[in-house]
């Protein structure tokens, strides 16, 4: 090339024609190609600079990932940290189904270190796939996985792995996704079931999503361990309204498995919930199991408003003296109304404040079985 400009130009042609010079001539040819056209001299440094590149927010223009072939074909020893995983992150699309189908070292080792490494708000998977139109890692995953040439069982795997760490739930979303793309058979969840329910308890409510659909459908197949959820489950009561009724329709549904006891001493956490619907219908599990006394123990310590939810729904009357419990839980709220209407700034008694919160314990969340 007569100079650097012209360099340029040809380098960008290069890539633009990358996708077809690798589907014809194969990984090696094409990083023969680039050293005999000197590409490498528009780099700023050596292959170590492009990967501290590629795994900062502005990577170089000219950064591809020709890093990996250098190893491949060139015996470049590279260390293998967290900048080298987020630089194979983010590697040419094209670059990265060759490596899927050409790099056994990258299927057998290196592809799954990716799914330890949570990335960055610029560079992680979640990050990559939003800004690619077509060919995102989700995509080439469930391609490679289809033409086996990476085990689907090690892929649901490393799914579950990913969300049991403690990632950022923009980040841990990525791979609630990706499990749900593979659609699971409810056997495969089945198999994974004591991970599932340890995910009960994480933070993110996508994860916490995943884990309640794919239980729900192991139950529906017949697989689910009941014992091992109702123990697992008490955190997802305190999580959104969807996840914390369906947890309380399984429930329901293992008495006759599980036993009384078990269920009612998971479905307490409902009462707790802040919205009425849940509280409503943990108080109706509570009446089903014949747990009743639990219920009575349990209800003083909520709010007044959130006691009058459950005697408006006739939950709080004890079968053996008619209205005389009902009318000693509403002492409360009366003299509570009582000592309002001697403040004359207060509101009236018949207004509720909005966003009043529910008193209750805090979800514990579990930690994933090792």
């Amino acid at each position: 090339m007569s100079n650097e400009t012209d360099l340029r130009t040809s380098y960008k042609k290069f890539i633009q024609d990358l996708p077809q010079l690798l589907a014809d001539k194969g990984p090696e040819q094409v990083y023969a190609l680039y050293k005999a056209e000197n590409y490498g001299s528009l780099r700023a440094g050596g292959f170590r600079e492009e990967i501290e590149r590629m795994a900062s927010p502005a990577p170089h223009w000219c950064d591809q990932g020709f890093f990996r072939l250098a190893e491949l074909y060139d015996g470049l020893q590279l260390n293998h940290d967290d900048d080298y995983f987020l630089a194979l992150m983010n590697l040419n699309v094209s670059l990265r189904q060759s490596l899927l189908r050409h790099d056994q070292q990258f299927r057998d080792e290196l592809l799954w270190h990716l799914f330890t490494i949570e990335g960055t708000p610029e560079r992680s998977f979640t990050t990559v796939d939003k800004n690619t139109f077509r060919n995102t890692w989700q995509r080439e995953l469930l391609d490679a996985s289809a033409e086996g040439l990476i085990p689907r069982e090690h892929l649901l795997d490393a799914c579950l792995a990913s969300l049991v760490r403690d990632f950022a739930a923009y980040r841990a979303g990525w791979f609630s996704r990706m499990y749900a793309a593979l659609k699971p058979t409810a056997a495969e969840s089945a198999q994974r079931q004591d991970t599932l329910v340890n995910l009960l308890g994480s933070p993110v409510g996508t994860t916490v999503t995943l884990a309640v659909k794919q239980l729900s459908a192991v139950h529906r197949a017949g697989l689910l361990d009941g014992d091992r959820f109702v123990r697992g489950c008490a955190p997802a009561l305190l999580t959104s309204k969807a996840n914390a009724l369906s947890i309380l329709k399984l429930l329901a549904s293992l008495r006759s498995t599980v036993g009384d006891a078990p269920v009612a001493e998971a479905s307490v956490a409902g009462l707790n919930h802040a919205h009425p619907q849940v509280r409503v219908a943990a108080a109706k599990l509570l009446h089903q199991a014949k747990a009743t006394e639990t219920l009575y123990q349990h209800v003083q310590n909520l709010n007044p408003v959130a006691r009058q939810e459950l005697e408006d729904a006739e939950l709080l009357k004890r079968p053996e003296d008619g209205t005389a419990h009902h009318t000693a839980l509403k002492a409360p709220v009366e003299a509570e109304q009582t000592a309002e209407d001697t403040n004359h700034d207060a509101p009236h008694p018949d207004y509720v404040r909005s966003g009043k919160k529910v008193r209750g314990k805090p979800p514990i969340f579990l930690r994933a079985s090792e």
